[in-house]
């Protein structure tokens, strides 16, 4: 915590002060029940999530930064409380805590249902599954944190044996498993094993780590496709698969990569789990040599007449000879699925047009990268339909209401950005404008998910939803479409969902999509330009503006002899950013290139040259942060099942670690880019599954990369000291 907080520890309770406000902790029940300086209170479950409710209220009550104190101090006095209260009363077993702790750390085990279970207690002394699903069993219920969702945790718990049995697993098959390798197979593994339908007892412990890995894999319809597929397989072909045969033997023996590699296959035409794999590994080298089909919207592609989507390189070349342009070096954003592609027939004319993943569309062009009527109705028809992408920038499982907030009368509270899309979805159905509905709920959901505000729907009209603040009072409502970020800005919140890139948005409004295609036909773009925000804030420096509009540009091309005319393209689709600097006798323009971060002087009055090279230099330093840019911003990097350590913070997506690398910036400074290198570098590497960041004191910037066997390899101290 920061010097000006302070706590207090006493026998099953802590007391946090700051500014002369004061939050107690009482864990005498085995719950935590919070009581703040208004007397507000809140009462938790003892479960992860309680922790991250608590450190929620704990801000909110000492009018502390959500996300901009140390919570390890907050979550330790919990976990403390907690300890102190069971020892207190002869309940706290430390080698059983320890023995869980070593699955996964968890508060579970002081939770009152928990303490007074025995029988649970007995079971995992005894067997190593149990303690699995103790770690494990409260992951289903993120959402909710109260005593009764602990309560329904330790009664599942009862029958621990039964959490690992499928539906269409046999019972007999299942103990047999538990029995046999319960405390050798990897915990991951062995939790996975719930996912699959267990016919027969295994006489290998690889083929059923095999089998546990692939449920330990994010749901998917081709998952249980293959776990279906590999659980019929005979052992003998299992043997051949896992020892590397026919070609194999690139993925070595481990069961967690082939599992992995059997689920890229092409399950619906392969009858055997080798002619998956052989599937899998062809599929793998055609994407190195010739990249296949690219991954679709996460939203319905449009049913619109006269719209294509190219949907592999191949059609993305032959888009880009017909068209006599270079569409096909979008093909590595289109396999990541940062951009989609359309080809766009329309009144006699055809035009290409890309959007990207926040659903902005970033340009459209006709043949020879002209302007075609074709490519000014398709621009608005795909506008009109990217607004349906603007939460694929977030984390759908985030919690997104304000711990100890309750919902007002006749009102659904919508508690994780999942249930804010729905919610957006039937809106949506009962609106002629969804450009104004996005623009609504997309900073609306991104200051729910930092707990600012809360979002609900009316019970009678589940298509009208409002935000409140904490404090109970209306700050927003999409019959009106007004909104109030209390304590937010939209820097802070983010320019815009998607993993970025330096071509943001096409410069012209869109209109509907129902106009006439021969309206602007051959007509010069002579409307007034408004470049978009950089996927970074602008620089906050004495005497720097950035020229980002029509009137600007104007501006300064009254007083420079330069032709400003000639940037304004490059401006107005963001490959580009122009500074004026003002001095106190003379003024300096910066262009800065997004892509190549290059920096450079393009005139100067009345400045020497070593002041014109420190202006440099000072936007220079700018650029450092432009690493999302090359990252993309809003890719997920928590990749896989690795689970923070307790009191850390996980970092989710790309753009997290861009706001957390900006506050560092703020507050320690990157002259020489080693943050900047150290973040592009790891997240980087997260990006790919390779590493995970988290977050031990946001305040003092103290941020760790673990590996997969969670060992810290790097750490943001030594810079910081630096």
């Amino acid at each position: 915590m920061p010097g000006h907080a302070k706590i207090h520890h006493g026998v099953g309770g802590a007391e946090i002060i700051a500014g002369g406000r004061r939050v107690r902790i009482d864990a005498s029940s085995h719950t935590l029940r919070l009581e703040g300086c208004a007397g507000a209170t809140l009462e938790l479950g003892a479960l992860r999530s309680s922790l991250l409710t608590t450190m929620g209220f704990v801000s909110d009550e000492l009018g502390l930064p959500l996300l901009g104190y140390d919570h390890t101090p907050v979550s330790d006095a919990a976990v403390r409380a907690l300890r102190s209260a069971a020892a207190a009363r002869g309940l706290h077993d430390a080698s059983l805590e320890g023995a869980i702790a070593e699955v996964v750390a968890t508060p579970l085990v002081f939770a009152a249902p928990f303490l007074e279970a025995r029988w649970v207690w007995t079971d995992a002394f005894r067997f190593r599954a149990c303690r699995v699903a103790i770690a494990c069993a409260e992951d289903e219920l993120l959402d909710d944190d109260t005593p009764a969702a602990a309560a329904t945790v330790v009664e599942r718990l009862a029958r621990w044996r039964e959490i690992f049995q499928h539906a269409d697993a046999s019972k007999r098959a299942v103990n047999a498993a538990l029995t046999t390798y319960g405390e050798t197979l990897p915990a991951a593994a062995l939790w996975g094993l719930r996912q699959v339908p267990l016919s027969r007892a295994r006489r290998a412990q690889r083929h059923l780590e095999l089998l546990g890995w692939l449920g330990a894999l994010p749901k998917s319809v081709d998952r249980d496709a293959v776990i279906t597929l590999v659980e019929a397989t005979p052992d003998g072909e299992l043997d051949e698969l896992l020892d590397g045969v026919d070609g194999l033997g690139a993925h070595g023996r481990s069961p967690q990569r082939m599992a992995q590699a059997l689920v890229d296959g092409d399950v619906t035409n392969s009858a055997t789990a080798l002619q998956l794999a052989r599937s899998a590994l062809a599929r793998a080298e055609d994407a190195r040599r010739a990249p296949g089909q690219f991954p679709a919207p996460p939203i319905p592609l449009p049913s619109v007449e006269g719209i294509r989507w190219l949907r592999s390189a191949e059609e993305l070349r032959e888009e880009g000879t017909v068209m006599h342009h270079c569409v096909a070096t979008l093909a590595q954003l289109c396999r990541h699925g940062d951009a989609f592609v359309f080809h766009v027939a329309a009144a006699n004319s055809s035009a290409t047009v890309h959007v990207d993943r926040s659903g902005q569309v970033v340009q459209a062009r006709g043949p020879f990268n002209r302007p075609s009527s074709a490519a000014d109705w398709g621009a608005r028809a795909l506008g009109v339909w990217g607004c349906g992408l603007w939460w694929t920038g977030l984390q759908e499982s985030a919690l997104a209401w304000p711990p100890g907030m309750a919902a007002p009368a006749g009102t659904r509270p919508l508690r994780s950005v999942r249930a804010i899309v729905d919610a957006y979805a039937a809106a949506v159905r009962g609106s002629e404008d969804p450009r104004a509905l996005r623009a609504w709920f997309y900073p609306a959901t991104w200051s729910a998910a930092r707990h600012a505000i809360g979002i609900v729907v009316d019970t009678d009209r589940p298509n009208r939803a409002r935000a409140f603040s904490v404090d109970g009072r209306c700050v927003g409502d999409t019959d009106t479409l007004d909104l109030e970020l209390p304590g937010l800005s939209l820097q802070q919140i983010g320019s815009r969902p998607g993993r970025g890139g330096a071509r943001r948005r096409l410069a012209y409004p869109f209109q509907d999509v129902h106009d006439d295609p021969l309206r602007h036909r051959d007509e010069p773009d002579r409307r007034p330009w408004e470049a978009p925000p950089p996927p970074i804030p602008y620089p906050v420096l004495a005497g720097v503006r950035p020229i980002a509009d029509q009137r600007s540009s104007d501006e300064v091309a009254g007083r420079f002899a330069v032709d400003v005319e000639e940037l304004v393209p490059r401006l107005r689709t963001g490959e580009a950013v122009l500074f004026e600097v003002t001095l106190d006798r003379g003024e300096v323009l910066v262009l800065v290139e997004l892509g190549t971060r290059a920096v450079r002087a393009l005139v100067s009055r009345n400045v020497s040259q070593p002041v014109v090279e420190g202006e440099v230099a000072r936007l220079r330093r700018w650029t450092h942060g432009l690493w999302v840019v090359r990252v993309g911003a809003g890719r997920t990097i928590w990749i896989g099942d690795l689970r923070p350590p307790m009191a850390t913070e996980p970092l989710r997506t790309v753009e997290e670690g861009a706001l957390l690398y900006q506050r560092l910036v703020e507050l320690h400074g990157d002259n020489d880019g080693a943050l900047a290198a150290f973040f592009e570098r790891h997240v980087t590497a997260a990006a790919r599954g390779d590493a995970w960041l988290v977050v031990r004191d946001r305040a003092a910037g103290l941020v760790s990369v673990l590996d997969r066997k969670r060992t810290v390899i790097a750490r943001t101290d030594e810079l910081i000291a630096r």
